[in-house]
């Protein structure tokens, strides 16, 4: 047994948060170039293939190299 509320009366005592929308913008060529070449080593590797492949974070950090099939392929 509780205590029973009006919608009326439950919306005056209690402020919902207001949704706040963003517009999302995808980052341009320069601004990548720029945030791997000021990455540390360790991490350009992981920003390139997710930059290079569109994997996202928790799909890239779950490879493992014995997974991964690397081939060179050359051009002539």
């Amino acid at each position: 047994m509780g205590t029973e509320f009006s919608e009326r009366k439950f919306r005056r005592m209690v402020r919902l948060p207001k949704s706040i929308e963003e517009d999302l913008e995808p980052f341009k060529k320069e601004e990548i170039r720029d945030f791997i070449d000021n990455a540390i080593p360790k991490r350009k590797a992981l920003y390139m293939t997710l930059k290079d492949s569109g994997m996202r974070i928790s799909e890239a950090v779950q490879l493992k190299k014995e997974t991964l099939i690397l081939q060179q392929i050359q051009l002539q």
